[in-house]
């Protein structure tokens, strides 16, 4: 339906004779539109199609996979209101069931849908990657100090503790972990 809407516009669009400032104001105007309407359309298949609802009470989405790569705290900010909070890192690990697959956790809802956060350990600058299949580190958006920034860690153990589970702890922002993205 969009796509028709879209087409449609392009072509039955004539711009205006009054003038070359005219028509450059409308051709200007044109391609802003056609870009508002074509980001409102990735937004909505991105969250139909790359975020899971667990059934969790806040409502809260979490996306399938994480983002590529590591990221410095302030690099990760760029996700905005999609990098999750240090509550929903909570409800996550409070509402949810955890299952260690031997290189992450299956992270299993209410509802019995669920998403899985591989053990990715953490980046160097060296573009090392100690810990992979033992940790996992995940930003939040919450800071905890000056320099600090709140992360969800988990780690490998045979007992499989709460504590290793999923356990809130403050990184340096300077630290490389990974990010998981969210959406309401």
């Amino acid at each position: 339906m969009f796509a028709l809407f879209l087409y449609i516009l392009l072509n039955n669009y004539k711009p205006s004779p009054k003038g070359v400032r005219g028509e450059i104001l409308k051709s200007i105007f044109m391609k802003k539109l056609i870009s508002f309407c074509v980001m409102c359309l990735l937004t909505l298949t991105m969250t139909a199609s790359e975020f899971v609802n667990l059934g969790l009470p806040s409502g809260t989405l979490w996306k399938k996979t994480n983002e590529k790569g590591f990221y410095y705290w302030d690099t990760a900010m760029k996700f905005g209101k999609f990098l999750p909070s240090q509550a929903q890192w909570e409800e996550l690990i409070n509402y949810c069931e955890w299952q260690w697959t031997g290189s992450g956790y299956t992270v299993v809802g209410p509802n019995g849908m669920s998403i899985y956060l591989p053990a990715a350990g953490y980046g160097t600058k060296k573009g090392e990657n100690p810990n992979v299949n033992k940790d996992g580190y995940y930003w939040s958006s919450d800071i905890s100090n000056v320099d600090a920034a709140y992360s969800l860690f988990f780690g490998y153990s045979s007992t499989l503790t709460s504590i290793l589970k999923g356990q809130i702890i403050p990184q340096l922002m300077t630290s490389l972990l990974s990010v998981r993205l969210v959406s309401k």
